[in-house]
């Protein structure tokens, strides 16, 4: 830990004092420099790794896709092209649906022909009414849903009985993955410190 605090600083000093810097690398013996130069060239990538790895992650939030429950995508696909209903949805539409084997991504738009029709009733547009209010909150985000892994009696009954309900989440199988990774870099760090070891004779 105290070599890794210690070579933490020192590539801090690299980058706040380029010349100090140089003049310290060039008293060192050759060992010296070689496992200088390995351990900040391994920092280095580290650290670069996790910037871009932050970076990613904020633009994928920014564009990640909206859960929402397979029973809700069944209640969209109902009242989709249909118009409004009053005291309960808007005209909408559903677009750009992408079918896969255990996922459905779509997209939730406005019916602007219906909505038309729907607004012209002032009782609705005075009361601002659910069902005159315009398809909004998700912006242009990809909406999806996992189908699960159930009967369609079961899933029939569920929906008849007014039950939500959703596939189970992956996001167990996502911690499990970060945990392999970190551990890859907790390998790799071990690594460099047996070769300091070595290297610089015990």
């Amino acid at each position: 830990k105290s070599r890794l605090i210690a070579l933490k600083s020192a590539f801090a000093f690299l980058l706040q004092s380029p010349s100090k810097f140089r003049s310290y690398y060039s008293k060192l013996t050759r060992r010296g420099k070689i496992i200088l130069s390995v351990q900040l060239l391994a920092l280095g990538m580290i650290m670069g790794a996790g910037y871009k790895s932050s970076v990613d992650a904020k633009a994928r939030r920014a564009n990640r896709p909206v859960e929402v429950g397979y029973s809700t995508f069944l209640d969209l696909v109902d009242v989709n092209g249909k118009g409004h209903t009053p005291g309960k949805n808007p005209a909408l539409k559903l677009t750009n649906v992408v079918l896969s084997k255990d996922r459905i991504n779509f997209r939730i738009e406005t019916d602007a022909e219906k909505h038309a029709k729907a607004i012209l009733d002032k009782k609705l547009v005075q009361s601002n009414d659910v069902s005159i209010r315009p398809i909004t909150p998700y912006g242009e985000r990809t909406i999806y849903a996992r189908v699960p892994a159930a009967s369609q009696t079961l899933m029939e009954a569920l929906r008849e009985n007014g039950v939500p309900f959703r596939a189970v989440s992956t996001k167990g199988q996502t911690a499990v993955g970060n945990v392999v990774r970190i551990s890859i870099i907790v390998v790799y760090m071990l690594f460099l410190r047996r070769l300091y070891k070595t290297m610089g004779g015990g």
